[in-house]
């Protein structure tokens, strides 16, 4: 199945903040097949920047176990890899562990004076 088109372009690639639910327990699950799309993501020019384990949340609602912020060279580049066969085999584990995910696109943008 051929994956959505993303809509927007930066000349510095593609920013995704990724948020993921783990099923209850599934956390090992979760990690597991996050090693094995990494090797998949690296193939196809991404890169995982940062993992965040989250503990709390100060707002009402669901909060996810991981968030994570990937870059891709390209919007090609996420879309090839969003298309590869090797995430497709790996969908029974992904739906054994994580619950939902959500992604959002984006660009990096200044940072106000902080860091």
């Amino acid at each position: 199945m051929a994956a959505e088109p993303v809509t927007t372009q930066s000349p510095n690639g593609l920013t995704l903040v990724v948020t993921l639910h783990a099923h209850a327990g599934q956390e090992p699950g979760l990690r597991a097949y996050e090693k094995q799309a990494m090797a998949v993501l690296r193939e196809h020019g991404g890169r995982l920047d940062k993992v965040i384990r989250v503990e709390a949340s100060l707002d009402a609602g669901p909060v996810p176990h991981e968030v994570h912020i990937v870059w891709f060279p390209s919007e090609a580049h996420f879309a090839s890899y969003r298309d590869d066969p090797r995430l497709a085999d790996l969908a029974p584990l992904r739906a054994q562990a994580i619950k939902a995910t959500s992604v959002l696109v984006g660009r990096e943008a200044d940072t106000y004076g902080g860091a």
